[in-house]
C-alpha cells in the first residue's frame, strides 16, 4: 500500500505531542519535569552518563552553646552551583574539580561560550543551606553529585569537601574530576 509523506511523519509527531503533554501534565502537579543526563569522568580515565542528578550539599547544624558532636545532618539538593553567596547555574557548564595532593580543591568553570573561571573552593553560605526558620550554627560538609547510571543504579560521587572531617574518594575510580552539564 502506497503512503504519503505526511501519514509517514505522523508516528513521530504524534510521540513528540504526547511527551510535550505529559511534561506539561507533570509540571502542573508541581513534578519536576526529567533533565538530560550529566556526562561524569573520573581520575581513571573513565566515564559515564548520570540520569535523575542533583546537585546534593551535606551541612550540619546545632544550637549555639551546645556540643558540636550532637549536630544534626542535613541536604539541601539543587542544580546550581553554590560557592559562597553565589548561585551558579549548570545549563551547558562544565566543570572541572583540580584536587593536588597538598593543596586546596579548586574548580574550573567552562561556560558555554567557552569562557573559563578559575575559581577557589569555597562553602556555600547559610543563607543558601539553611531551611527557611532553621535556628542555629550551620557548617557545610560536602558536595556531592547524585542520581542514576543509565542501568538505574544509584550513585553518590564526592566532588568537595569543605572540611578535614569528610574526605572524598582517592583512588582514581572513585575521583571525578569533570562533570559536563546538559543545556
Amino acid at each position: 500500500m502506497w503512503t504519503t509523506p505526511a501519514k509517514r511523519a505522523r508516528p513521530a509527531f504524534t510521540k513528540g505531542v504526547v511527551a510535550l503533554l505529559l511534561a506539561g501534565a507533570a509540571a502542573t502537579r508541581g513534578e519536576e519535569v526529567e533533565t538530560a543526563p550529566v556526562m561524569v569522568y573520573l581520575a581513571d580515565g573513565s566515564s559515564f552518563p548520570l540520569q535523575s542528578w542533583s546537585l546534593s550539599y551535606e551541612y550540619v547544624t546545632w544550637a549555639q552553646g551546645s556540643d558540636p558532636a550532637l549536630a544534626t545532618a542535613h541536604r539541601r539538593e539543587a542544580k546550581e552551583l553554590w560557592v559562597g553567596k553565589k548561585r551558579v547555574p549548570t545549563g551547558g557548564l562544565t566543570l572541572e574539580v583540580r584536587r593536588e595532593p597538598g593543596q586546596r580543591q579548586q574548580l574550573v568553570l567552562v561556560f558555554p561560550q567557552g569562557k573559563k573561571e578559575e575559581m577557589k573552593v569555597e562553602p556555600p553560605s547559610r543563607d543558601l543551606l539553611a531551611a527557611e526558620g532553621q535556628k542555629g550554627l550551620v557548617v557545610a560538609r560536602s558536595l556531592d553529585l547524585r542520581g542514576e547510571t543509565l542501568t538505574a543504579t544509584k550513585r553518590e560521587l564526592c566532588l568537595l569537601a569543605y572540611t578535614q572531617l569528610v574526605e572524598c574518594g582517592q583512588e582514581p575510580e572513585q575521583r571525578v574530576v569533570k562533570i559536563e552539564f546538559p543545556r
